[in-house]
């Protein structure tokens, strides 16, 4: 950590040695087949990742803050995709059920919008543009028949895990993943609208791309919103025209009129929004993005 935040000459090689560290302890955080889903050794196990998320966070923005080297962005590219075959058991899992690997998914979800939101609140379109556009190969799903290279969709995934122990523990949560997340975003020095605001980037970016991925980004913080919300800052500031330009490399487009045209394919219904809370009402997308306000300053 010290050799990137001071940027010494072997940062690189540091910032590369803790990531595989970080891949070869995965294993030890694999929910056995014996364990209560319905006990404290879930709740335990998810808070046991705590320590090395914060650490990811804090070396993510160390990079963000570096200076202009693509090969982090690689790094941190292959760091997401070693996280892959975790989702899903392997021939060498042993027994297992379906929702055992859920905690993965958890943790690489919430990695995957940290570092989104730091290299857009730093400015790292470059680094940014490195995790979004670049395939992610899983060789589990290559080895069963699947699809072995997929976009960044692929940390996209709803915990059963979470639902499981939300519905038999009645605990009446409306999106217990968001719950959870938005209880361990407290002190990390990222609030959790950046959060949400990461969320929403990646869901609009996905539906740009359509074409290109198997499936869209559902941006499942966004039902954590009051009614009403503003506009996320980067699409608030996105008045500027200069400002705006940073949008559209962010979301992948070389020009507004794909973003117009699919921001009133929301506004006129002919997409569906995500929903707030329970379901009860759809996201306002155009309002969230500023779309009325977007490039009307020079």
């Amino acid at each position: 950590m010290d050799a990137v935040q001071n940027v010494k000459p072997h940062a690189f090689s540091a910032a590369q040695d803790y990531f595989d560290r970080l891949t070869k302890e995965l294993p030890a955080f694999r929910i056995s087949v014996d364990v209560d889903p319905l006990s404290d050794e879930i709740s335990d196990n998810f808070s046991s990742f705590l320590p090395y998320r914060n650490e990811i966070i804090e070396l993510v923005r160390a990079i963000a803050r570096g200076p202009d080297n693509l090969r982090f962005g690689d790094a941190l590219h292959s760091v997401f995709e070693k996280l892959l075959p975790t989702f899903q058991a392997t021939r060498d899992s042993g027994r297992y059920r379906e929702f055992d690997f859920d905690n993965y998914r958890f943790f690489a979800r919430e990695l995957f919008l940290y570092a989104s939101a730091i290299l857009i609140e730093e400015g790292r379109v470059d680094l940014l543009e490195i995790l979004l556009r670049k395939p992610y190969y899983d060789h589990v799903r290559a080895e069963y028949g699947g699809l072995e290279v997929i976009s960044y969709v692929a940390f996209d995934y709803s915990d059963r895990l979470l639902e499981f122990r939300n519905s038999k523990l009645r605990l009446n949560l409306s999106a217990p993943d968001v719950s959870l997340l938005k209880e361990r975003s407290v002190g990390t020095g990222i609030r959790f609208e950046q959060l949400m605001e990461a969320d929403f980037v990646l869901f609009l970016r996905s539906n740009l791309h359509r074409g290109e991925m198997i499936r869209g980004w559902y941006p499942r913080t966004l039902s954590a919103l009051e009614f009403g919300h503003r506009a996320f800052t980067i699409f608030a500031r996105a008045r500027s025209k200069r400002d705006l330009d940073v949008l559209l490399k962010i979301l992948g487009v070389e020009s507004r009129a794909p973003l117009d045209e699919l921001l009133q394919s929301f506004a006129d219904k002919s997409l569906k929004s995500p929903t707030l809370g329970r379901g009860w009402q759809d996201v306002d997308v155009p309002r969230l993005a500023g779309f009325s306000e977007l490039g009307t300053q020079s």
